[in-house]
């Protein structure tokens, strides 16, 4: 995610594995801005700055053991980012 408006984002998400524990996160600008393990869920939400032009984030989930990450629609695995002002 690359917002082309410079200003400050809310960043959610959430990364859902049936059984097992899951790491996600959110790197912004390629390192490690954030992180959340948990059993099942994993879920998140932050401020973020960005400055409009080459600040971009991603979006990482792992699950530990032999689980699968699910997504399905919004009711699982999701991120999201709403501009909220300058």
């Amino acid at each position: 995610f690359t917002p082309t408006t410079a200003g400050k984002y809310q960043i959610s998400y959430q990364a859902f594995s049936g059984s097992g524990s899951i790491y996600a996160g959110i790197y912004k600008n390629g390192s490690e801005f954030y992180r959340t393990q948990q059993a099942t869920s994993s879920l998140g939400s932050v401020l973020m700055d960005f400055n409009g032009s080459s600040d971009y984030i991603e979006f990482y989930a792992m699950n530990v053991g032999d689980t699968i990450i699910e997504g399905s629609g919004n009711l699982y695995t999701y991120a999201t980012g709403a501009w909220i002002r300058s």
